[in-house]
């Protein structure tokens, strides 16, 4: 029996995926037991300060570690749960805070239980150093000590504990790319990435606490803090403490200049910087670590995740994927095809980072899939403005300086970088598309490019063979409910014929996954352009839909924000009316949505589903929140799903 090279390259990826989750499960354990016998012995220690040796440290330590290990064990455990029980990740997907935040109780619950463990948990065990401080051992000699300077000297060791802890944590969600964290665990990459952020604020906080609570001890010393902090001592051996407050205001700096950019002004404006100078905190770690040995104790696991993660994401640079087409559409977006070297196709919902080398070496921008084959994937992106801007420079170089307002394609043959595909699949996909009435995809701009993928996926699985509530020969696409009568009966015979040669030519296959009854698809499409009906990868999909005799009827509605106007009526070389300005979500739904749920008796009780995608800028998103949980409100009877998918680098 032969065995194909297909089936070898995929039972290959498949092992490889199952050996990165293994090691990178295998982490977690091998760092505590790491820390377990690394705390109380100098041996390695390359530190000035090598407090893993110190024995009034090792017990509150031991205790500290345990803590933050066990918090992210349960945490894991916690998420890898809510993947086999839909109650528990229901409940972890809840949003509390309601329209329009996007906050959800999952990533509401870790913040909150890594603020517990650093500023609760951790000084827990003040009553340790207290009995230290008074020991008569103690060679700080602390009885004439006033009680303002004991508290400061609790609370500089403290602080530092709790610093050490965020900084451990906060690295974790760091590596959102992991096929771990969004494969796995099914982690929603814009949640992961907002708790990263959380974390990095608190993080700022705790070292700013620590720096104050560290001068405000030294007050009571002759020493001028100015001293202290900038000035290295002389002819002192290093591992000595002498460096202790020069390495940490070192650190305390670089952690601040990263953390300043990471502010939401400077990150959006100007993100390359932003990305560099998020770099230096591997060098803030290092200058803790010399500040102090206990420091790199909580970051262990999170370095090691890191340092997986960018390896796989570095090995993209030894792969050379071609860009072999471009399309600048008419409506002023560019479409790009590349090849792909990997045995692994992305799903519906997903994206890739993609580096253009003759553009610009270190730039990864991420793109959502908008079609994909085994061997190649297709983007949809619309350049910037500003010549200066990488999405400008990109569409140059793939179409060149063509102004023309008609469709121009080029072959690039351009080298790009792929890494990916990351992020969650949409979860309105087969099968989990049979419990929904109807789904409502309301994007703008770029955000199509997803729901085009997603709409053809559900076009594709959902077969004929289910019986719906139309007849076989009814057409299931429709373009805005205003295609022309004249252009739809010229398309008859040409559709009927492509059907007739589908059914001659095509085996028949029973599909595996069936709906019960009549899915509606509606596509809400905002965009700066009033011929985006003429966007060949939206013919196609209406194409697909109209050949196709599954239970899946699809509408599509445009609406141009590019100019203030009248609605455009039909005409011949127009495929849709096209509506000026951004629409009302609301409107649309009462007028779109609230009818199929009208006839309660005529529909299965599953059915009553609503499933909500969104994509687009912050504010579309939030605005659009309003709108959906508004019509909620109103029809109580109405399950409402949303997923939702904003533009925040």
């Amino acid at each position: 029996m032969m065995v194909s090279a297909k089936w070898v390259k995929l039972h290959s990826t498949r092992l490889l995926d199952t050996a990165f989750t293994a090691v990178w499960l295998a982490v977690l354990p091998a760092s505590w037991i790491f820390a377990h016998l690394y705390i109380g012995t100098k041996t390695g220690c390359f530190s000035d300060v090598c407090n893993v040796g110190k024995a009034a440290r090792v017990e509150p330590v031991h205790r500290h570690l345990a803590l933050f290990y066990g918090f992210l064990l349960l945490s894991f455990s916690v998420a890898l749960a809510a993947t086999y029980f839909p109650r528990l990740r229901r409940v972890l997907l809840f949003k509390p805070l309601g329209a329009p935040s996007d906050v959800c109780v999952g990533e509401l619950a870790f913040f909150v239980g890594t603020l517990t463990l650093a500023f609760v948990a951790v000084p827990g065990s003040a009553g340790q150093f207290f009995y230290d401080l008074k020991s008569p051992s103690s060679v700080k000699n602390p009885a004439a000590w006033p009680w303002v300077r004991v508290v400061a000297e609790v609370s500089t060791w403290l602080s530092g504990d709790a610093a050490s802890v965020l900084v451990g944590i906060a690295l974790v969600p760091a590596t959102k790319y992991s096929p771990v964290i969004s494969g796995v665990l099914g982690l929603p990459y814009t949640a992961v990435n907002r708790v990263h952020r959380w974390t990095g604020c608190a993080v700022t906080v705790a070292i700013a606490m620590h720096t104050v609570v560290a001068l405000l001890d030294e007050a009571f010393t002759s020493t001028p803090w100015t001293v202290l902090m900038f000035v290295p001592p002389d002819y002192t051996i290093w591992g000595k403490e002498k460096y202790l407050y020069v390495m940490g205001f070192a650190s305390a700096i670089v952690f601040g200049v990263a953390s300043f950019a990471a502010i939401p002004v400077v990150r959006r404006r100007a993100f390359n910087v932003f990305y560099g100078l998020h770099l230096l905190v591997a060098l803030a770690i290092v200058l803790a670590y010399f500040h102090s040995a206990l420091f790199v104790l909580y970051c262990i696991p999170g370095l090691a995740w890191w340092t997986m993660d960018g390896l796989v994401r570095f090995s993209a640079r030894f792969r050379r994927d071609i860009a072999f087409f471009s399309a600048k559409e008419e409506c002023g977006y560019h479409t790009v095809t590349m090849n792909i070297t990997r045995d692994r196709s992305p799903r519906p919902g997903q994206f890739y980072r993609v580096c253009v080398p003759s553009v610009s070496f270190f730039e990864f921008h991420p793109w959502s899939v908008v079609k994909s084959t085994e061997t190649s994937v297709t983007f949809l992106f619309h350049p910037s403005r500003d010549a200066n801007q990488w999405t400008r420079k990109v569409a140059t170089k793939f179409s060149g300086q063509n102004e023309d307002v008609s469709r121009v394609e080029t072959h690039p043959c351009a080298v790009v970088h792929l890494q990916g595909p990351y992020g969650k699949p949409c979860r309105f996909l087969a099968p989990a598309a049979n419990s929904y009435r109807a789904l409502v995809f309301h994007v703008a701009g770029t955000g199509v490019a997803p729901a085009i993928s997603v709409i053809q996926s559900l076009l594709q699985d959902c077969g004929s063979s289910v019986v719906g509530s139309r007849s076989k020969n009814e057409s299931n696409g429709t373009l805005g409910r205003s295609l022309s009568a004249k252009k739809r009966d010229g398309r008859n015979e040409e559709l009927g014929e492509k059907k007739e040669q589908m059914s001659e030519s095509a085996p028949v296959v029973e599909k595996t996954v069936r709906i019960d009854s009549l899915l509606n698809i509606f596509l809400f499409w905002t965009a700066p352009s009033d011929k985006c009906g003429k966007l060949p990868l939206l013919q196609e999909l209406l194409e697909t839909a109209n050949i196709s005799d599954s239970s899946v009827k699809l509408s599509v509605h445009l609406f141009d924000t590019s100019s203030p106007g009248r609605d455009l009526a039909v005409m011949s070389d127009v495929a849709a009316q096209v509506t000026r300005g951004r629409p009302h979500l609301k409107a649309l739904m009462n007028k779109e949505i609230s009818p199929l749920f009208a006839l309660q008796g005529e529909t299965p009780r599953s059915h009553q589903k609503l499933g909500v995608f969104l994509c687009g800028a912050k504010r579309f998103i939030e605005d659009s929140r309003i709108c959906v949980e508004s019509f909620e409100r109103e029809n109580n009877s109405i399950l409402v799903d949303v997923e939702a998918e904003a533009f925040a680098l």
